[in-house]
This record gives C-alpha cells, structure tokens and sequence, in this order.
C-alpha cells in the first residue's frame, strides 16, 4: 500500500492555526500501524511509528457517520505544545501553514510522548533552603541540618547505585541532595506531590521518582543497621533504664501496635477496614527507654487485632525457636491488655471482680512504664505528617512506614529532641477478639514482681 493510500485509511485531525478549534473526520482502520505526516511548511513534516490500532480505537472521540466534534478536552488544551513539538519555529511557520493535518490516533501518541516544558521556579535549594537558619531547617524537615547532612552520608554509601546513575541524556538529573530533601519534605508534610514538585522545580513525576529511590535506599541494608534487636550488653542498660522509671525490673523493650489510615484498596477492602470504620494498616513496634525503635513489622491489615499481628510478625517467630529467641530468660516486653502473658511478655491484671491495692499498684506501674510506647508513637506521627494518612498503594504504604521508621531512628541516635504534637492516635481499635489463656509460668513470675513492687511500696 502505497503513503497516499495509507494517509487515507486513518482518521484525519485538521488543526487550522486561525481558527484555534480542532475537529476531525472519521475513516476506518485498515492497519496496525500508523504514521501522520505534517503537510505544508518547510521542515514541517515528521513522522511517528509505533503506535497500535488498539490504543488508537481507544483515543477516537468521533463517530462513525462522519459527523465532527471535538477531542478530549485534555488533548485539545495540549494542541498548543505540541505543535511547538512539531514545527521547529511555528511563529515562521504559521505563515506558510495554516493547516496541520495527522490521525487523531498520532496526535494522541505525541501527547505521550512529548514532554512539555512548564515553567517551575528554579534554584529553590540553593536561593531558599542553603538559606534557612537552623531554626528554620528543623522546622520543615523534622531535623537539624547536622543530622540531614549525616544522613545524607550515609546514603550517599548504602544507595551509591540508586542516586549516582549514569546519565544517559535528556534533562540532567536531580542533584543527591535536592533529591533527598525532596523526599523527605514529601514524608514530613502532607502537600500534594505536584506542589512540591513546583517548590524544587521539578514534575510531580520526578517528585515521586525521588520518593521511591529514598524509600528504596531507606529499606535496604540501611533498615538493618538501624533497626535491629540489641546485644546482651545492650539490653543490660535497656533494663537499668526502664528500671529507673518506675521500678519494673527485667524489661527489655515495650510492645504495641498502631492504626495507619491508608486509602481504601480495589482488592479486598474489608480486610482493611478496622472496627473504628476506617481503612488502616497497622504497624507493631517495639522500644526501649529512649525512644528508639528496636523492632518493627508493618505488612498487616487493619481488621486485625493485636495478638494477631504478633502472631505472623517475625519477632514471634524467633520467640518460637529456642534457638533464635531474642529475649534472654528472665526478660520481657511490656504490652497492654490486648495481648497475651506470655514468658516474654508481662501484661496488667485485667481491672474486674476482685483486685487488690497490690494489683492498682502493679497496673499503674505497668501503665506509666508502657506509656514510653505511646510517646515514641507521638514522636513518629509529629515528625511524619504523612504517615497520618497514607494515599498511596499498599505495597509503597507498607515499603514507606518501614522508611519511616528508618529515618525516625537516625533522628534518635542523632539526639534530635522528640517534639509531640497533641494528636489522637489508633492503637488498640480492634481489642482481643478472642479470650486467651494466660500462661501459668508467666503468671507467677507476674505475682513474683507485683509483691516485690508491694514492699518496696510499702502496700499491701
């Protein structure tokens, strides 16, 4: 089939320049392959392959009587820069050519393929943000500049392949840093990704880009190093210090789970929506005396209860396995009455029927001891605005809570202060759904301490 021929056989789109409207006329397919030839003008001519009938059927707004109407309104408002994509000076050209013609299909494909040039502010990094006081820096990004320019380091030695690529054309790439400042100002803030894009001089696009390389880098060997369980000497000093709060010897970290509201999935949202109503997924964590995560697993849904996190989250499976446990005997967890009193877990006394002054002592101790968790909670939530409400897919919202958790720890080994915000939070929404028997040898070691709690009280 010869060009004249195949010019034919596609649906026809006249942009006329005077005018500033653009309709089309309708022809059948009769191949799955299309090309568009610009036609008048010099240099005014190109040609574009690779594009199916398929996604073309899908881009035709008109009918087939013959009748004309207009594109879509996102295509139409497009026009403009495209013909700048197609005439290499259209204000010369206008003059010799006043008519484009190419398939409906073809102007679809260059809308994809074209990148427009937005005007953005530029050197927001260097004219604004090199600028702030150390007041200031803190402010936006949750952290002091000594404590960015730490992690930055850090990164720039774990993430070496994913921020220092080989450019291979087109627009230059994001600096390291800007990229990560980026990022972070994404995970700090709750604004839109294309208002932050616009802050940096970047698209929306690009903005998220650096997201997922941070995250990625974030959840990389990095997450090891910063969140792990503490040696033997370690949890030495863990227990002095929570035995310097309020008395409660042996304890090794505090246990509990948080509600994260995420945006309603496609696949199955029951599963993700908790007794409050709303859709969350949930993140357990443990902590020691200062606030540093030590433990965390964040791949469950919402509509489970605590004990059921526990149950599939990788510390419990090292617990099972005398020879991966990571409590030493005589150790535990502090945790709410959500969870079961295990050996290496203490929990309250339940507060019905009959209960001693001896047990109100122990439950307030207990109480003021596990409240480290919901701080540490506070903390997370105050510096990672976004985690307030995580509009993303799953799989990122579960890849971001653990990068979170992350650069939360890099904050606390840092000294960074643990500002609070008065924010309700989502722990124990669902309860215990079902009654679990308590185990023996956990319950008199628990009677063991509260009557050592009592004389040093002096209660009885």
């Amino acid at each position: 089939m010869d060009n004249s021929n195949q010019s034919e056989s596609v649906p026809l789109v006249y942009f006329d320049l005077s005018q500033e409207t653009l309709t089309s006329s309708v022809v059948s397919f009769s191949n799955n392959r299309q090309s568009f030839t610009l036609v008048g003008g010099e240099n005014s001519s190109a040609r574009f392959s690779n594009f199916s009938q398929n996604d073309a059927k899908q881009t035709k707004s008109v009918d087939r009587e013959g009748k004309t109407k207009k594109l879509k309104k996102s295509l139409l408002m497009m026009v403009p820069s495209i013909l700048d994509w197609f005439l290499e000076d259209p204000e010369e050209s206008v003059g010799q050519c006043t008519k484009i013609k190419c398939s409906s299909a073809d102007m679809y494909a260059a809308t994809r393929c074209y990148r427009r040039k937005v005007k953005k502010p530029m050197g927001f990094t260097e004219a604004v943000l090199n600028k702030y006081s150390l007041d200031d820096f803190r402010v936006h990004f949750r952290m002091s500049r000594g404590t960015f320019e730490k992690l930055l380091k850090v990164l720039a030695k774990r993430g070496e392949n994913l921020f220092f690529r080989t450019h291979g054309g087109g627009r230059p790439p994001v600096p390291m840093e800007t990229s990560v400042m980026l990022a972070l100002w994404y995970m700090v803030t709750t604004e839109s990704l294309s208002k932050i894009g616009n802050r940096f001089g970047v698209t929306g696009s690009t903005t998220f880009r650096c997201v997922r390389i941070l995250i990625q880098a974030l959840t990389g060997d990095l997450y090891n190093e910063l969140i792990c369980w503490p040696d033997s000497d370690e949890q030495l000093q863990m227990q002095d210090g929570f035995r310097h709060l309020q008395g409660l010897p042996n304890v090794v970290g505090v246990i509990n789970s948080l509600h994260l509201p995420v945006r309603t999935p496609s696949d199955a949202p029951e599963n993700y929506r908790n007794k409050s109503g709303r859709t969350s997924i949930i993140l357990q964590a443990v902590c020691n005396n200062k606030l540093k995560i030590i433990d965390c697993f964040s791949q469950c849904p919402g509509q489970m209860d605590n004990y059921d996190v526990l149950q599939v989250s990788d510390l419990y499976q090292k617990m099972q396995d005398s020879s991966k446990s990571v409590i030493p005997e005589g150790s535990y967890l502090l945790a709410d009455e959500t969870y079961p009193l295990l050996p290496w877990i203490l929990t309250p006394y339940s507060e019905y029927g009959n209960i001693t002054s001896s047990h109100k002592l122990f439950n307030n101790i207990h109480k003021d001891t596990k409240g480290v968790i919901d701080t540490m909670f506070r903390v997370l939530l105050t510096r990672f605005h976004r985690l307030r409400y995580l509009d993303m897919d799953l799989d990122f919202a579960y890849k971001f809570v653990s990068g979170a958790c992350v650069v939360y720890n890099h904050c606390v080994v840092s000294g960074e202060p643990c500002i609070v915000d008065n924010i309700p939070m989502k722990t124990d929404v669902n309860g215990r759904s079902v009654l679990i028997r308590d185990d023996m040898s956990a319950s008199v070691s628990r009677v063991q301490i509260m009557q050592r709690l009592s004389m040093q009280r002096g209660t009885h």
